[in-house]
């Protein structure tokens, strides 16, 4: 099955690649991305994403509830991303700690909304996600991405 659906795409590509100019114009390369977006619907290659990793909270920190994303991470093409609303916590002590190859090569410092005001959250090399500076009435871990360390 796999080999008759690489024969497929790879039969298909080519002969798109033989109706595009020299220098793909903006309609080329729409009409491209709608062909391999048809493409992954019927062969079902596209990619799943990898769900979001509940994680183990640590000295105090809980979930806000409500409407607002629960605390979370995933990663994707070596790329981890965070979200969440969390609240009640210790300021300056880790909210959890991120598994090994989630963690950054070096520590890595993003503002963060906390409490209506700026934040500081800091995540260290050994996976310690640090609300440093903030409000614990919440703060927002929404919009954290980083690259992974290869190890």
């Amino acid at each position: 099955m796999a080999q008759r659906i690489g024969d497929f795409l790879s039969g298909y590509l080519n002969t798109l690649s033989k109706g595009l100019s020299a220098k793909p114009s903006m309609e080329d390369v729409e009409r491209l991305r709608l062909e391999l977006n048809r493409l992954q619907m019927v062969t079902g290659a596209a990619a799943a994403m990898d769900p979001w990793i509940a994680p183990t909270f640590l000295n105090g920190w809980i979930n806000y509830g409500s409407v607002y994303n629960p605390a979370g991470y995933f990663r994707e093409a070596g790329i981890v991303y965070l979200r969440g609303l969390v609240k009640s916590g210790t300021i300056g002590l880790s909210v959890f700690t991120l598994p090994a190859g989630y963690r950054p090569e070096f520590r890595e410092l993003f503002v963060a909304t906390s409490n209506a005001a700026l934040g500081r959250c800091d995540i260290t090399v050994a996976g310690a996600v640090l609300a440093s500076v903030g409000n614990n009435n919440w703060f927002s871990l929404d919009g954290i991405t980083f690259r992974a360390s290869g190890q």
